[in-house]
């Protein structure tokens, strides 16, 4: 996906949209760790990030301590000490957004 600071981020939704009802069913079935939601998961972001150049890995989908045994969902494992979560609630994107720009400029400091 394209780095982009702010607006919609139209491959993200296209991704979104993307979702099948059954691949809902079935991460549903697989979600049993906090926040029991549905998680945006950004990473493996390229050089010049900061500067808003090149692109990011991004998943969606639900914290699980399951396998998953379904041919059409991906699984990422990442080890309890290397990831955070960072609650938020508001307009979509401007508030993931905000959210985001707090992290890099806040917490990881």
């Amino acid at each position: 996906m394209p780095i982009q600071f702010e607006g919609e981020n139209h491959a993200i939704l296209e991704l979104a949209q993307s979702i099948t009802e059954q691949q809902r069913n079935e991460m549903h079935q697989l979600a049993d760790l906090y926040p029991h939601q549905v998680l945006n998961v950004s990473y493996d972001f390229d050089d010049g990030f900061l500067e808003e150049k090149g692109y990011l890995t991004h998943m969606i989908g639900f914290a699980t301590t399951k396998e998953n045994t379904f041919d059409d969902l991906e699984q990422l494992f990442i080890e309890e000490s290397l990831w955070a979560i960072f609650p938020n609630q508001g307009p979509f994107p401007a508030t993931l957004q905000e959210t985001t720009a707090k992290i890099y400029s806040e917490w990881l400091p």
